[in-house]
């Protein structure tokens, strides 16, 4: 039978782990000599990669934030990440793991996944639920944050960048359209990691590519036949 996840993105039977185990490991607040590693966040705060932000790209490597609980590390420590092929979809073919790395003499470091585009991507979600696993030198921490789950995709749908503002001052109306040629003209699906003035000379390279093609006399239409460029409020 299917695996179905329930809203809160893990399954009953993780989440039955997580409630029965957590109150075991919310005692480590007193350390003494033990070291933990765990992500920042808890299992609740999942993860998305859309390979639809990233043209091009066949794979992405995704950061995770971790941090030690215990004693500063004397010297770089070897650690596992595992996947829980149970508790999610995602197979091999979508994603790999190497031996990861927590910095001496650091309180918060990276732990990394490689994704991999696969052609079911462009049709699906996948999720893929990792968890951190110990050694003598650094044991699992708190229940609740020593899981990850991430959701694999490369589906269209409206960036978390492309706001109210975005559609009243500068892009205008979202559509897949607009956004596939946005992308194709400017090499960028994700506008996150940029400021301001960043976005802008993005937005404008967009926008006189659109007076280009009208000056050309091949003007650039949207899905309803409305002229592109008439759709994008930016000034400049």
């Amino acid at each position: 039978m299917k695996k179905i996840f329930t809203n809160t993105i893990f399954t009953g039977t993780l989440a039955a782990f997580v409630l029965l185990t957590s109150c075991k490991k919310e005692g480590i607040g007193t350390y003494g000599s033990n070291r933990y590693v765990q992500f920042v966040s808890g299992i609740r705060d999942s993860v998305s990669l859309s390979f639809f932000y990233h043209p091009g790209k066949d794979e992405v490597k995704l950061a995770m934030p971790v941090k030690l609980l215990g004693p500063l590390l004397t010297e770089d420590q070897a650690y596992q990440l595992e996947a829980m092929p149970a508790e999610g979809d995602a197979t091999t073919a979508n994603y790999s793991l190497q031996t990861q790395v927590f910095k001496k003499g650091v309180v918060k470091d990276t732990a990394w996944v490689t994704l991999k585009k696969t052609p079911e991507l462009d049709t699906k979600d996948l999720r893929l639920v990792l968890k951190v696993t110990g050694n003598k030198e650094l044991t699992p921490g708190q229940t609740d944050n020593i899981y990850k789950v991430i959701r694999i995709t490369a589906k269209v749908s409206k960036p978390s960048w492309w706001d109210s503002n975005m559609d009243i001052y500068y892009m205008g109306r979202y559509s897949e359209k607009k956004f596939r040629l946005f992308m194709d003209v400017t090499g960028v699906g994700d506008l996150t990691p940029y400021d301001n003035n960043q976005r802008l000379i993005y937005m404008l390279q967009f926008k006189y590519y659109l007076i280009e093609q009208k000056t050309n006399g091949t003007p650039v239409f949207m899905e309803d036949g409305a002229d592109m460029l008439s759709t994008v409020p930016l000034l400049g």
